[in-house]
């Protein structure tokens, strides 16, 4: 594509700085210069889509890709509560490149399969989410059999009942029937820029309308994805270093406990298949409402020495 290599070197600069944390302004002055680029390049569009055509992007929220209670919790608590407001609406998509669609497909396939019913079935998808995956998925809870975690919603199976939705909220049926205005980004030049969607997710994702914080396990698993690659260049971690860069576009809240969060992940991630982590965020993935875990207490956990505790086997 012609178009995208006239300003690669400048996406290329953008995306190392912002990694590197070098860039000399925030994330929102960012966010506004890479759209500018891609804009005035003709990189992007504005499309309305199906929902049942949107997939989720497989390293959105640092792999998580979709937490269940988090689109749960917009089904019930914003679009059930509050109806659908098409000016809040936002959604920012990457179009998905012959060469990855069964890796996409797969990761989808994946996440819905370790939600425990809370997240819709999926079947073929052309763009993947980097912004407004949980609003999008949620909207797919409403067309296909879903399990529901709230039974003011729920039908006499247990899934929601669309019908129950759209009779208190009608504004919901022009998305469910018509799509959804989404933002694309082409494939393409993720491709000849890798990770450049990542950082326009994340940048986008500071100040969405419907910008939620990550938990306390996806910000771990982004710290630890920024200090592995410390570890082959064999030079030891830099744990400050790494704490900087995991708090670029971060919400301030999150800032304030990135230190705490650094020392968990120093000593329980796992190694550097992050082990520890990646379990631990498989059962979050599957509860029915959100639990708070604190940044203070990872802290605790990271300066306990474990051999001085009698060791506590689970009854089966």
């Amino acid at each position: 594509m012609q178009r995208a290599l006239k300003v690669k070197d400048e996406l290329t600069a953008l995306r190392d700085a912002h990694e590197a944390g070098t860039y000399e302004e925030g994330p929102e002055a960012l966010n506004a210069t890479l759209t500018r680029i891609l804009s005035n390049a003709q990189l992007t569009e504005m499309r309305s889509v199906q929902v049942d055509r949107i997939g989720v992007h497989p390293d959105n929220r640092e792999k998580a890709k979709l937490i269940a209670y988090d689109v749960q919790g917009l089904i019930y608590q914003t679009f059930y509560i509050n109806g659908f407001n098409p000016d809040k609406w936002e959604c920012c998509s990457l179009t998905i490149l012959p060469e990855v669609y069964d890796f996409y497909m797969s990761e989808n396939k994946k996440v819905v399969s370790e939600s425990a019913g809370l997240l819709p079935p999926i079947y073929d998808v052309e763009l993947a989410t980097g912004r407004g995956s949980h609003g999008v998925s949620a909207l797919r809870c409403l067309k296909y059999p879903t399990r529901s975690a709230h039974p003011e919603i729920a039908n006499s199976n247990g899934e929601i009942s669309m019908s129950k939705v759209l009779e208190k909220r009608p504004s919901l049926k022009e998305p469910l029937e018509k799509g959804v205005m989404v933002r694309v980004l082409y494939g393409e030049v993720e491709r000849l820029v890798p990770r450049i969607f990542s950082m326009f997710s994340r940048l986008g994702n500071v100040t969405n309308s419907h910008f939620r914080l990550q938990t306390c396990l996806q910000s771990c698993k982004r710290i630890h994805a920024i200090a592995v690659p410390m570890m082959d260049e064999g030079e030891g971690i830099n744990w400050d270093k790494v704490g900087r860069l995991a708090a670029i576009g971060m919400n301030p809240a999150e800032v304030d406990n990135i230190s705490k969060l650094c020392a968990f992940v120093q000593r329980w991630s796992g190694g550097k298949d992050a082990k520890i982590l990646d379990d631990l965020e498989s059962y979050e993935k599957t509860l029915l409402f959100r639990r708070n875990i604190l940044a203070a207490d990872l802290q605790i956990l990271a300066e306990c020495e474990i051999d001085e505790y009698d060791r506590i086997i689970p009854v089966p």
